[in-house]
């Protein structure tokens, strides 16, 4: 079974922000209340 390339990069992109969005909500719900910090800003 062969699958475009396009699908590929979409499906690989969709799973890719999924697991970011996971990390990123699990973060904010277990950390902390922020603190302003000029280094995350940066690198997030």
């Amino acid at each position: 079974m062969k699958i475009e390339r396009g699908w590929l990069i979409v499906i690989g992109t969709l799973i890719v922000f999924g697991i970011l969005g996971a990390v990123d909500f699990i973060h904010k719900d277990t950390a902390p209340p922020p603190t302003p910090d000029p280094s995350l800003n940066m690198t997030h």
